[in-house]
């Protein structure tokens, strides 16, 4: 545990910040005669497996199911000329947001684009410039159930095609169910990788300390695992087809390729980035509707 201190005088607080509650989970989980732990989102096992308290494989099992959905299907395509970097925000912007826009009108199907924050959403729908090719929608901090859910609905309804701003780490980026045509690409700008904090020093001292590479346990780690949920909106059955880009070179770089979905990966990060990506994805679009409707033949992209 560590107290930090918030705020000045007169509002002065304190914080607790737990570094690691697996010694506490282990006690609540341990008396129970089978608990079982699922989800398509807790991977690395061995991170979740410890942070559980359960790093003593005598304590438990793991198993990992191989995904029921057919890879031909769905492709993954990771653009490396791009970067989140804070630092290179102001002049990645427009760059980023020309090439979503280009993947957009290439295959004129329903899509989210997660961002890494709301200004960085707001900042991509300004600069990217549809000129009428689809309802643009744009999640917004504190926005009302009602409000999510009537942007949702465009997704079910319009014959025209929707793309949505949102923000990984957001409610739009896990426990939305989508499938068939209702969303049929999902854009992740950049692994959002946790704000600079002195809670995330102190965690990545904490893992430091156990001979864990600090870092990556306490930023890349979750970054991932948000990436991971946000992806997981694309494929919601057996029948369901659809592209993923990943916006940022860092996704080539093993510490955060190594920790994409397995069922997504089908060789090292090269097999995944195009010599030729307007053409890639027309040709995918082509393989799953032989007879479906024209794809744009707008610029190539890098």
């Amino acid at each position: 545990m560590s107290l930090i201190v918030q705020g000045k005088s007169p509002a002065t607080g304190l914080k607790i910040l737990c570094k690691d509650a697996s010694e506490w989970l282990r006690s609540f989980i341990t008396p129970m005669t089978t608990p079982m732990f699922m989800s398509a989102t807790i991977d690395p096992l061995d991170y979740f497996v410890r942070k559980l308290g359960l790093s003593d494989l005598t304590l438990c099992s793991t198993i990992r199911h191989e995904s029921e959905f057919p890879m031909h299907r769905r492709k993954l395509f990771i653009v490396p000329q791009l970067s989140s970097l804070f630092r290179l925000r102001t002049h990645q912007v427009p760059k980023i947001a020309e090439a979503i826009a280009k993947i957009l009108c290439i295959q004129k199907v329903n899509t989210f684009v997660f961002a890494p924050s709301f200004r960085f959403a707001l900042d991509l729908v300004n600069h990217c410039h549809l000129e009428g090719e689809y309802d643009v929608h744009l999640q917004e901090a504190r926005m009302t159930q009602d409000q999510v859910k009537g942007i949702l609905q465009c997704f079910d309804a319009s014959q025209r095609p929707q793309v949505l701003f949102a923000v990984m780490r957001g409610s739009l980026s896990e426990g939305v169910d989508l499938p068939g045509n209702r969303l049929e690409s999902v854009i992740v700008v950049g692994p959002a990788l946790p704000k600079v904090s002195l809670e995330q020093s102190l965690i990545a001292s904490y893992e430091e300390s156990k001979g864990r590479d600090g870092f990556d346990q306490a930023s890349i780690i979750p970054a991932m695992i948000h990436v991971n949920q946000s992806m997981g909106r694309l494929i919601r059955s057996p029948d369901d087809a659809g592209t993923c880009f990943l916006l940022d070179r860092r996704f080539v770089e093993t510490a955060y390729f190594s920790r994409l979905p397995p069922d997504w990966r089908r060789g090292p990060p090269e097999t995944h980035v195009s010599k030729a990506l307007s053409t890639d994805i027309m040709n995918f679009w082509r393989e799953i509707r032989p007879m479906g409707k024209k794809l744009s033949s707008a610029s190539e992209l890098g």
